[in-house]
């Protein structure tokens, strides 16, 4: 059964007055980017959008039937962003509560869209997690996209309601190695 014996120990630096440093990290094909939080946990995700021959049955094994009759609407040319657009915001969901992988992605429902949810849409949308009974669901979590280079698709998730600040910073390799 996924999640029940995963181990939800998340790495963190201990602050003074309570508040802990949170960080996730995820990396693809050039790319890799940090979240760091203090006093909430955090996750992050980020994807190269490689061309897949079997989207269709990659779709029908990681979307819940809700995200699977919103992802068959959209049109044919942008059922590929879309995908990487929920696996990301899923990803990023279920390493922020600190189960990563060890979860069926069916059981997390996710905004399905092409289209960039953040600032530019002035949207931060709810994950809705829709096995209730899981000790992780406090709530509620939030999921929005990181603005990335083109091809490539990438989320962050936060709990609560209060707004936040997202600063990105964008390293230059060969400036940090100098």
């Amino acid at each position: 059964m996924y999640g029940k014996s995963a181990e939800r120990i998340k790495p963190a630096l201990a602050l003074h007055a309570g508040q802990g440093l949170r960080f996730n990290l995820s990396h693809t094909r050039h790319a890799a980017l940090i979240a760091v939080a203090v006093g909430l946990e955090v996750g992050i995700d980020i994807e190269w959008e490689r061309p897949l021959d079997d989207l269709s049955e990659m779709a029908r094994s990681v979307m819940s039937d809700q995200e699977l009759h919103r992802w068959a609407a959209i049109r044919l040319e942008d059922q590929q962003r879309a995908f990487y657009r929920v696996w990301t915001r899923k990803e990023a969901y279920l390493k922020a509560i600190g189960l990563g992988l060890y979860r069926n992605l069916q059981d997390v429902t996710v905004p399905v869209t092409a289209d960039f949810l953040g600032d530019a849409l002035g949207s931060e949308q709810n994950v809705q997690d829709v096995s209730a009974d899981e000790e992780t669901n406090e709530g509620p979590w939030r999921v929005r996209d990181v603005s990335v280079d083109e091809g490539y698709s990438a989320a962050i998730c936060f709990p609560g309601n209060q707004p936040i600040h997202l600063i990105i910073k964008d390293l230059d390799w060969c400036q940090v190695h100098e």
